[in-house]
């Protein structure tokens, strides 16, 4: 006996001996919702066609929402790309600055060094 709150297990197919005990057409529920068994044609082969176009469907769906992602990460990268480029130009920048800097100083010390009794 089941309690309550515990789901029965979904009945397993029909195969083997006990095939023969199933009426042809019948359909089996596999733990299916009944209005979803009872709209499903009892053709085998149509049932796979259904299944191919719901399939075919959710392939679908999650292939749009993969794409979607995929074209938000190449917009987030190439906002990245263009942050790093800018960081890049900023330090070429602040290299050429701290370069123009060095050299007034080496020659104010050179200045320094050659006449020690300049006012500076």
């Amino acid at each position: 006996m089941e309690e309550e709150g515990e789901e029965a297990a979904p009945p397993a197919a029909v195969v083997g001996e006990d095939a023969g005990e199933a009426e042809a057409g019948e359909l089996q529920d596999f733990g299916l919702p009944a209005e979803l068994v009872a709209v499903l044609p009892s053709d085998p082969f149509a049932q796979l066609d259904v299944a191919r176009r719901i399939t075919s469907i959710a392939l679908s769906s999650r292939l749009g929402r993969l794409e979607a992602e995929a074209a938000r990460l190449r917009a987030l990268l190439a906002e990245r790309d263009a942050e790093a480029e800018d960081l890049r130009d900023r330090v070429e920048q602040l290299d050429a600055a701290l370069a123009v800097a060095t050299g007034r100083l080496r020659r104010v010390e050179e200045e320094k060094v050659r006449n020690p009794f300049a006012a500076g």
